[in-house]
C-alpha cells in the first residue's frame, strides 16, 4: 500500500469501498475519483481480491460501451497492472459517505440496480466540485482520440434544449448531459456528444411521442433538428 494514489489516467483512478445493503457487507461501491460516477457490485461472498478486480474491470466495459466510449478509453484496461493508492482528500470521502447512502436508500425502495446507479449518478454531489457524476464521466470521453468521428460538437437553440429537458424532468437522454452549462451569446447551447447520442436522443422523443403525440406535439421540432443534425455528420 503506498500512501499517495499513484498517478495514471482520470478513467483509470477508481475508489472500490465495501458497503452495507441490509445484513450484507459483501457488496462494493465503485467511484471514479475524477467524475465522482459510480456502480456496485453486489452480492459477493467469498470472492477473492483478485476475482473482485475482474468482475469490476468486466462491468466496467459495459458501462463504457454502453455510454460510447472510443475504443482507445477500453484499450486502456488491456494487461493493466492494478495499483493501489490511499486517498487524504476529505471531500472526496464524505462524498462518498453520501453515495453510500443514497445506494443503501434505493436498496430499501426495491429499486433495479441499473436504476439505482442511474439515479444516483443524475445526482449532483458536493465532492471536490459541485456535479452531476454522469455529466463529468462523460465528458472523460473527450480525453481520447477519435479517428472514426463518432464525438462531434453539437449546437442546439437554447429553446429546444429547455423544451426537451421539460420532458425529460426526471431521466434525461445522456446527450443533455452533454451540453455547456449555459448557452453562448448566440442563444446556442454547445455539448460534446456521440452519433449514438444522437440516435438514443430521437429514439427517446420518438418513444414519448408514441405514448402520447398531442401532449409531446412541442418536441416535434427538437426531433426534426436532431435528425437535420444525424443528416449532416453522416
Amino acid at each position: 500500500m503506498s500512501d499517495n494514489p499513484p498517478e495514471t489516467h482520470p478513467l483509470l483512478r477508481w475508489r472500490i469501498d465495501k458497503i452495507k445493503l441490509d445484513r450484507t457487507t459483501a457488496n462494493y461501491i465503485c467511484v471514479n475519483e475524477e467524475s465522482l460516477f459510480s456502480f456496485l457490485l453486489p452480492r459477493l461472498p467469498g470472492k477473492t481480491d483478485i476475482q473482485i478486480q475482474q468482475l469490476f474491470i468486466d462491468r466496467l466495459l459495459v458501462i463504457l460501451d454502453v455510454h460510447s466510449f472510443p475504443v482507445a478509453a477500453l484499450a486502456l484496461f488491456d494487461n493493466l497492472p492494478v495499483l493501489y493508492g490511499k486517498s487524504n482528500n476529505p471531500k472526496l470521502t464524505g462524498t462518498i459517505t453520501s453515495m453510500r447512502h443514497s445506494y443503501e436508500c434505493q436498496y430499501f425502495m426495491e429499486t433495479p440496480l441499473f436504476e439505482a446507479e442511474d439515479r444516483v449518478n443524475r445526482t449532483p454531489f458536493q465532492g471536490p466540485n459541485y456535479r452531476f457524476p454522469l455529466t463529468e464521466f462523460l465528458k472523460l470521453r473527450t480525453l481520447f482520440d477519435d479517428p472514426d468521428g463518432d464525438m462531434i460538437q453539437f449546437q442546439m437553440p437554447k429553446e429546444l434544449v429547455y423544451t426537451a429537458r421539460s420532458f425529460f424532468s426526471y431521466t434525461e437522454p445522456p446527450a443533455l448531459y452533454c451540453f455547456e452549462d449555459a448557452p453562448d451569446a448566440h442563444g446556442n447551447f454547445t455539448g460534446q456528444l456521440s452519433l449514438h447520442d444522437l440516435i438514443q436522443f430521437s429514439e427517446w422523443i420518438m418513444d414519448i411521442l408514441d405514448q402520447d403525440s398531442g401532449k409531446a406535439e412541442s418536441l416535434l421540432p427538437v426531433l426534426e433538428f436532431i435528425r437535420d443534425a444525424r443528416e449532416k455528420t453522416t
